[in-house]
């Protein structure tokens, strides 16, 4: 009986880490795409840009009074090339400092 159970622990603690390496290597990858895709923006000529991944979604700011909507097309464009996220769950939101 003993063996049993201290299989059965080690067996969840493996799956345990295993779960835990997974989540910690796609906070990574996220990661890396909001730096890259941040980057391209910023040479594309938008300022003070944040982008910010949560699951299928991407929240993009741009310091930026207001876009034109070849502006909005273009952000969306790159975020998809860069994120994989569609474009319909990009949200972009200009900010204007007061």
């Amino acid at each position: 009986m003993g063996k049993s159970w201290r299989k059965r622990f080690i067996l969840t603690l493996r799956n345990r880490y295993k779960d835990a390496k997974d989540k910690l290597f796609e906070q990574a990858m996220d990661a890396e795409k909001e730096c890259a895709t941040e980057i391209l923006l910023e040479a594309k000529g938008f300022a003070d840009v944040v982008v910010s991944i949560s699951g299928e979604s991407v929240d993009v700011m741009v310091g930026m009074g207001e876009l034109s909507d070849a502006q909005r097309a273009q952000i969306e464009d790159i975020v998809a090339r860069k994120t994989g996220v569609k474009p319909e769950n990009i949200i972009i939101s200009p900010i204007v400092e007061n």
